[in-house]
Order: structure tokens, then C-alpha cells, then sequence
């Protein structure tokens, strides 16, 4: 058995249990689609009634309606464990070191001409 994410619209985020090692959309119940992006996959259904999920990936500019479904892969495409405390490390760490600004606590002195 492997966990997934899922995204739900009204932003809670839960894991479920794919009955599979190797990615099988036929074994994924509650999606209709999906998409490969590098080492995730994003399910998702064609939901024209509902809105936007509030939900944003790094890997992506996509948006999808209702809830989504993320699963990780390995280099060889298989499937692997993709938990909430995992995916939240990783966002965090990657947050950081995107992050351009560094502080200091050296004050800079500036000089002003008062005329």
C-alpha cells in the first residue's frame, strides 16, 4: 500500500492508501484524470460546477476544480510514500532556500547630506 495526498477545496489536506506500488489510475477511486509533472503526479476530475482549488504547486502554474490529488514518484516511476509531515518538510526547506533576502543584525550606516 502507498499514500497519497489529498487537497480538499476547502483547504484541509488528508493522506489515503493506494492499494498499488506501480502508479495505476484505475486504482485511484474519487479521480478521473491526471497529470504527470517530473516526479508527481496531480489527479484531479473535470469539475465545471465547482471552484478553483486554493491549492498551489511549485511545479506548476495549473489550476484544478475540487479536490486534488498529489503522488510522488521515484526516478524509476514507481510510486512512493508521500505523507503530510514529508510534503511539509520538504515546502519548508524548499521556502528557505528560495527565500532572497538574508538578514543581518549588522546595522548598515547611511549618511544623509542636510542641506
Amino acid at each position: 500500500m502507498r499514500t497519497f495526498l489529498v487537497f480538499h477545496q476547502n483547504g484541509e489536506i488528508a493522506e489515503r492508501l493506494c492499494n498499488c506500488r506501480d502508479f495505476d489510475m484505475n486504482k485511484i477511486i474519487h479521480f478521473d484524470n491526471c497529470k504527470t509533472y517530473y516526479n508527481y503526479i496531480v489527479l484531479y476530475n473535470e469539475n465545471k460546477d465547482k471552484d478553483y482549488n486554493l491549492t498551489k504547486f511549485n511545479f506548476t502554474n495549473d489550476k484544478f476544480r475540487g479536490d486534488i490529488g498529489l503522488v510522488k514518484l521515484d526516478k524509476q516511476g514507481k510510486m512512493i510514500d508521500l505523507k503530510i509531515d514529508t510534503y511539509f518538510s520538504k515546502l519548508m526547506k524548499d521556502k528557505i532556500n528560495s527565500n532572497d533576502l538574508y538578514y543581518s543584525s549588522d546595522e548598515e550606516s547611511y549618511s544623509y547630506n542636510i542641506t
